[in-house]
């Protein structure tokens, strides 16, 4: 067997991963009983960031490496899929994205997950894996992003004026 044949059983193992996601998404819709006060979707989502860093584990052991794979995409991209789940279950209206530009000129402002209804910015997420190098300002950095970027959202026509802002939930 040639080596890309070999390579090529890696690659499908990877394009099972969003086959697994979808079915899970449809499975969820349709079977799946969600408590919010049992936190369900928080314990999910900690195994699979579990999983996740069990598998990076092993890979960079086998491979020598001295750090992790980053697993900030993976948290987003869970954030994301059980934001998806429950907007969708429950019918509410509301859209998640990752990373849709917010703002079209400059200072452009792409969040890690926003919330829109009707085309309008209803929510915006950060999300952070960890606190990096700067772990002893996180929170005053958090507020003065917060600050700026509700001074350049809602400037953008289509997005909830500032005193809606209020409203909005920013996770850390």
């Amino acid at each position: 067997m040639s080596l890309l044949e070999f390579e090529k059983k890696y690659w499908e193992s990877l394009d099972n991963q969003q086959k697994q996601l979808l079915s899970l998404y449809e499975e969820i819709k349709s079977n799946a009983s969600i408590s919010l006060k049992k936190r369900d979707i928080t314990k999910a989502i900690l195994l699979r960031m579990k999983a996740y860093y069990d598998v990076q584990d092993k890979i960079k052991k086998f491979l020598n490496k001295r750090y992790l794979s980053p697993a900030s995409d993976f948290f987003v991209e869970t954030i994301v899929f059980y934001l998806k789940v429950i907007f969708d279950i429950e019918d509410i209206g509301l859209e998640v994205h990752s990373e849709r530009q917010i703002r079209q000129k400059k200072g452009t402002i792409r969040p890690d997950i926003s919330v829109w209804k009707n085309n309008k910015v209803v929510a915006i997420v950060e999300c952070k894996t960890q606190l990096g190098w700067n772990r002893d300002k996180w929170e005053e950095d958090f507020k003065k992003k917060r600050v700026q970027t509700k001074k350049r959202v809602s400037k953008r026509k289509g997005v909830l004026g500032s005193n809606d802002f209020k409203k909005l939930v920013w996770v850390s």
